[in-house]
C-alpha cells in the first residue's frame, strides 16, 4: 500500500516588505508567494481562487478590517492595493492576505505600517491682494492650517527658498524681480502636496513735484498742481492739518486764512497702489 502525501497550499507575503510608511489614498503592489498552486479549473486552467489583501484597524487588530485589494490567481504574483483616503493616521496597521480556494491566511510579520494623510496647502500672502510694493516684505504662509505640523519647502523667484511655513522675503531685498510664482510643498512623512501663489511686486513712482504759488495773501486762492515723471499715477495731498482735501492732480484752496498757512504734502500712487516718497 502506497500513501501519497500532498503538501499544504500556503500563501505568504513576500519579504522584505519595505512599504512601511504609506499615504492615505495611495496605491501600491503587494507581492506574495505560494508554496503550491491554489485551485484551478482542470479543463481550462483558469484560476478558481481569489487572493484578498486586508488592512487591520489602527491598533493592528483584524476584528474589523478594510479590504484594500484582490486578484484572481492561483500562483505567486502581486495584488494591486489602495489605501482609502479616509484612513486615520496611525503607526500600528498590519496587513494580511487570504485565499478562498483552499482557504488560507498569511499575516505580515515585521514592522508595523504607518499611514499618513496628505495635507493640501493653500499658499498666500499677508496682504489685501497678491500685490506688494517694493521695499515691503513678502510674508508667505499656508492658509489651510493653523497648527503647521508638516515640513515645508518654499521656492520662488531669484532662487528664494525657505523651510518655514511662514516664509518671509525681507523688505530690503524686494523689488520687481521678485514678481512671480511662489510654490509651497507640505510634506507629511513623505505624503507631499503643493500649491502656488503668484505675487506681483509693484514699483514706486518717482517723487512728484508741486508747481504753483508758495506765497499768497489772506483771502486769495492757493492753486497747486502735481507733476510726476511716472505715467498713470494718482495723487494724495495733505494740507497743514494733515487732512486730504484732494486726490487729483491739483489742489485749490479758496479764501485763504491763517489756518491754511503751513506745509502741503504730496504723494504719487501707482496703478498698483504703491506710494512714492512724500514731498512738501
Amino acid at each position: 500500500f502506497l500513501a501519497l502525501f500532498e503538501g499544504d497550499t500556503n500563501v505568504i507575503i513576500k519579504m522584505p516588505f519595505t512599504d512601511t510608511s504609506l499615504c492615505a489614498g495611495d496605491s501600491f503592489y503587494l507581492s506574495y508567494i505560494t508554496t503550491t498552486d491554489f485551485a484551478r479549473n482542470l479543463m481550462t486552467g483558469a484560476s478558481l481562487n481569489t487572493f484578498t489583501v486586508q488592512m487591520s484597524d489602527s491598533a493592528g487588530n483584524f476584528t474589523t478590517f478594510t479590504t484594500i485589494g484582490s486578484v484572481n490567481n492561483s500562483s505567486s504574483g502581486v495584488v494591486p492595493c489602495k489605501i482609502p483616503t479616509s484612513t486615520f493616521e496611525a503607526k500600528k496597521y498590519r496587513l494580511r492576505i487570504i485565499a478562498n480556494n483552499p482557504k488560507d491566511t498569511a499575516y505580515l510579520i515585521g514592522p508595523n505600517i504607518s499611514v499618513w494623510r496628505y495635507h493640501k496647502p493653500l499658499a498666500g500672502i499677508f496682504a489685501t491682494r497678491d500685490t506688494v510694493c517694493e521695499n515691503t516684505a513678502i510674508v508667505l504662509d499656508d492658509f489651510n492650517s493653523s497648527t503647521w505640523p508638516y515640513n515645508y519647502t518654499w521656492q520662488g523667484p531669484n532662487g528664494f527658498t525657505s523651510s518655514f511655513h511662514n516664509a518671509i522675503v525681507p523688505a530690503t531685498t524686494v523689488n520687481y524681480t521678485y514678481t512671480g510664482d511662489y510654490i509651497v510643498e507640505a510634506d507629511n512623512h513623505g505624503c507631499k502636496m503643493k500649491d502656488t501663489v503668484h505675487v506681483t511686486v509693484g514699483m514706486s513712482p518717482s517723487a512728484p513735484k508741486i508747481l504753483g504759488d508758495t506765497s499768497v495773501c489772506l483771502g486769495d486762492t492757493i492753486n497747486l498742481t502735481a507733476f510726476c515723471d511716472t505715467p498713470g499715477v494718482s495723487y494724495v495731498w495733505q494740507d497743514p492739518t494733515l487732512m486730504s482735501p484732494s486726490q487729483t492732480g491739483s489742489l485749490v484752496v479758496p479764501n485763504v486764512t491763517m489756518t491754511d498757512d503751513g506745509e502741503y504734502r504730496l504723494t504719487a500712487v501707482s496703478v498698483l497702489g504703491c506710494p512714492s516718497a512724500t514731498i512738501k
